[in-house]
């Protein structure tokens, strides 16, 4: 590492049958998610995971992805937001090469990472353990870098990536935030809407609308835990202009309201 990386924010993610974050990304931080226990589902890079304890999963910046707990076996997890990431090589920001796989498998270090990861959720605020907790984040991405280099593959492809549902992610990621209908989507990649759609599920699981949605709602939550903004601004910029209609919508998937979900995991 070029420079220390510091903690922007620290949540902890108590065991909940029903708990799930849909797609989001955090688009100027890196966030690293240790698994205590319990297991669930991870989405990203065009690939639903299960994780479970002892994993670490690692999302650079810009990185779409979901959440979701096993309802027999919630997850527990410290999801760490890092800033002052700088790698030669790699993008700003990024822990990870670009086409890695964000979950990495632990084993022996699974218990001295948990110990630091709970040590810096309980101080990393605290200016008497500053000096700890900057030791403790350093050699935490000293460990990544260690399993970068000797246990994957640098540079893997994704796999049966279709070209037709990569351009459409890649459009979608950047303006889910508008009104968008299936039938321009096909106008502009030049097919069917019949044919977009089944590609699309096929690759990501997801319908199309399912997708947008999802986007907006992963922004909402992202907002609404990692920045200081009121719950209008928060809608608006997720792309609801009817502030009403977003609460709707955000109950439905979080179970709560947005300012019920902000006094749960804000830490």
């Amino acid at each position: 590492m070029e420079k220390h990386p510091y903690i922007k924010e620290i949540v902890y993610v108590a065991p909940q049958k029903d708990w799930s974050f849909p797609l989001h990304s955090h688009e100027s931080s890196a966030e690293l998610s240790l698994v205590i226990n319990g297991k669930g589902s991870f989405y990203a890079l065009n690939r639903h995971r299960t994780v479970s304890k002892g994993m670490l999963v690692v999302k650079n910046p810009g990185l779409s992805h979901s959440e979701k707990s096993d309802p027999d076996d919630p997850l527990e997890q410290i999801c760490i937001e890092v800033g002052g990431i700088s790698v030669e090589g790699r993008a700003e920001g990024h822990v990870l090469p670009q086409h890695m796989d964000p979950v990495l498998v632990l084993g022996e270090e699974f218990d001295i990472l948990r110990a630091g990861f709970i040590f810096l959720k309980d101080h990393f605020s605290d200016e008497e353990y500053k000096n700890q907790c900057r030791i403790i984040l350093d050699l935490t991405f000293e460990f990544i870098e260690h399993k970068i280099q000797t246990d994957f593959r640098l540079g893997e492809k994704i796999r049966n990536k279709k070209e037709l549902v990569t351009q459409t992610l890649a459009y979608l990621d950047s303006h889910y935030r508008e009104k968008i209908k299936i039938r321009d989507l096909a106008e502009l990649f030049f097919t069917s809407e019949g044919n977009l759609s089944r590609q699309f599920k096929a690759v990501t699981g997801y319908t199309i609308n399912e997708y947008i949605l999802s986007k907006r709602m992963g922004e909402a939550q992202r907002l609404l835990i990692y920045e200081d903004c009121d719950i209008k601004d928060a809608a608006k910029k997720a792309g609801y202009d009817d502030i009403q209609y977003f609460y709707h919508v955000f109950r439905s998937f979080a179970n709560c309201t947005p300012a019920e979900f902000r006094e749960k995991y804000r830490h």
